[in-house]
């Protein structure tokens, strides 16, 4: 089994079983907070990203480049970002959500180092964009 497609698996099996366990949102005024930051964020990811290859797996497409606009221009990853945001308030709810939440993170966290080292290969100016730019949260990583 190709890497790209086990943590695509493992990442939308995770978000399956939040999604069965929980429903799509949490009821709370701060969930709903995070679920709107979370859903935004990923809109305004993909609409900068839709000319350049756009690709669930973390394999890279013929033809694709790097985007440095919008969100990218903070973070590497906005769409894993968007992805946990989004989630965040599930972990609440249950401790089976909480670990499903956990898997997620971890889950692309690994996807996002094999995505890096893919595009590192791929892109020689890729390096210098990971030095101005954090992985999934500003100021922090």
């Amino acid at each position: 089994m190709k890497k790209g497609l086990l943590y695509i698996s493992l990442q939308f099996g995770l978000i399956a079983f939040i999604l069965w366990r929980d429903g799509w949102l949490n009821k709370g005024g701060f969930d709903v907070l995070l679920h709107a930051l979370g859903f935004a964020l990923g809109i305004w990811a993909i609409a900068v990203m839709r000319n350049s290859k756009l690709n669930i797996f973390p394999e890279i497409r013929k033809g694709a480049k790097v985007v440095s606009k919008g969100p990218y221009q903070k973070i590497r990853h906005p769409m894993y970002t968007a992805v946990l945001l989004y989630f965040l308030p599930f972990v609440t709810n249950s401790v089976a959500s909480a670990l499903a939440y956990f898997g997620l993170l971890i889950t692309l966290i690994f996807k996002l180092n094999y995505e890096e080292k893919l595009l590192k290969k791929a892109f020689p100016n890729y390096a210098a964009y990971c030095q101005k730019t954090h992985r999934l949260l500003p100021l922090i990583y």
